[in-house]
């Protein structure tokens, strides 16, 4: 099954923009990769977003392939929600309920 709409939540996309600016000031060959992995990850949840572990209440993951970092998104309604761009070091569950009771605007792709 596929999706009806993406949003990606404020959160999430300047999370994304500091990992990338990140890497960028290391290695611009880096931060390319880890812009393409995200892209590959948005792709592949949009394809079928039901297929990934749920993992904090209602929340799903996707781990990138050559990164530390997972996408946490809801999937409700044939709409995917990409909440968080957390790297797997960070302590999730004391941040997810903050970041589910968060009503940020959020782009839309």
């Amino acid at each position: 099954m596929s999706y009806n709409k993406l949003t990606l939540k404020t959160n999430a996309a300047v999370e994304i923009e500091n990992v990338i600016s990140y890497y960028a000031s290391k290695n611009i060959i880096l931060a390319k990769r880890i812009e393409k992995e995200i892209r590959m990850g948005f792709k592949t949840i949009a394809k079928n977003p039901e297929s990934f572990q749920c993992r904090y209440s209602k929340v799903r993951m996707f781990w990138l392939d050559k990164f530390p970092y997972g996408l946490y998104y809801i999937w409700e309604n044939n709409e995917v929600s990409i909440l968080a761009f957390w790297h797997s070091k960070e302590d999730i569950p004391n941040k997810i309920s903050h970041i589910l009771q968060q009503a940020n605007s959020c782009f839309i792709f």
